[in-house]
Order: C-alpha cells, then sequence, then structure tokens
C-alpha cells in the first residue's frame, strides 16, 4: 500500500473520536502479489493501525483464499487472529450484523451494493463512527460509488475529505 493511501486510513482512524473496537472492511485482496498500491490491502492498514477487530467481507471465494494466504505472511500471528473473514455478500452480511461499527470502508460494491450496504449499516453506526469510500472515481456506469454519498449525509453523515478517488465521512 503506499504512502497516500495509509496516510488516508490512518486519517479515517483519527477522526473516529470513539473507541474503535469493530472495523468492517467490504472487499478484501484479489491478487497474490499486487502492485505496493492496488487495491485490497486495507485490511493489513486497519489491523497495523488499530487493535480492532477487523471483518473483511467479499461475495468471492477466492478473494477470500488470497486474502488469508498474503496476510498471514505480513501479518504477525497475534494481528492475524483480529481479522475476521466472510465469505458474504455485503448487504446481507451488514444486514444480520448486530455489533456496532466504528470504521465502514467500501471497497468492495458498486453502487447498487453500496447504497443497499449503507442503508443497512445505518442501525449499525454510531455517533462518532467514520465511514470511507474509495474507488469513487470510477465512472457511473462502472462502479457509481459518488451517487451514494447523498444517502450518508441524509444519515446524519459529513464529508470531512473527499479528493475525488476517496471520501472520508464522519457520522456527527
Amino acid at each position: 500500500m503506499n504512502r497516500i493511501r495509509k496516510y488516508l486510513f490512518k486519517q479515517a482512524v483519527d477522526l473516529c473520536e470513539i473507541p474503535i473496537i469493530t472495523i468492517v472492511d467490504l472487499g478484501c485482496i484479489k491478487k497474490e502479489n499486487p502492485a505496493p498500491n492496488s487495491y485490497g490491502w486495507s485490511t493489513k492498514a486497519w489491523v497495523e493501525l488499530t487493535t480492532a477487530i477487523v471483518y473483511t467481507v467479499d461475495i468471492d471465494p477466492q478473494s477470500i483464499k488470497t486474502s488469508k494466504r498474503v496476510l498471514s505472511r505480513h501479518l504477525s500471528q497475534e494481528d492475524f487472529k483480529r481479522v475476521v473473514y466472510r465469505l458474504q455478500d455485503a448487504t446481507d452480511f451488514l444486514e444480520h450484523f448486530t455489533t456496532q461499527i466504528d470504521i465502514l470502508y467500501f471497497d468492495g460494491p458498486g453502487e447498487k451494493g453500496s447504497r443497499n450496504s449503507l442503508r443497512v449499516s445505518n442501525k449499525l453506526l454510531k455517533a462518532g463512527s467514520v465511514i470511507l469510500f474509495d474507488d469513487c472515481d470510477l465512472p457511473e456506469s462502472e462502479d457509481g460509488r459518488r451517487s451514494v454519498i447523498p444517502d450518508a449525509i441524509d444519515m446524519g453523515f459529513k464529508v470531512t475529505m473527499d479528493n475525488k478517488r476517496q471520501v472520508l465521512m464522519k457520522r456527527v
């Protein structure tokens, strides 16, 4: 993961005014040997920056398998134990999840999935919690995640950083 992205995750951690106990990371490592700034290394960053339990959710069994293999080599055994993998659709996972979420990271589902996941996660996000949307610069036809930002604002989140690719929000 490059310095800029790691700094962004650090900003999210610093912005969260509540103790960070639970992080949900929607999407995980897709390639065995990704480029240093490629997608999928967010779980590692969350573990290195916090002491939270990190739930990594992906619908692709190969992505889960690859993530487990790669991160087991890049994290200490103790840190690796804080990663909980769920082979599941993001919205379905969030709909049945009962733990309060301190940081919710959208790196997997496209517009429809992001909108549905955001809607069902509303009950799990308390004041002071943080949402980070990634890949907001993709064309609407591919992802459209940026179109979900107004929904988060309607739910009581405020944009604290928008660099075109990522949008960081905090519930006030």
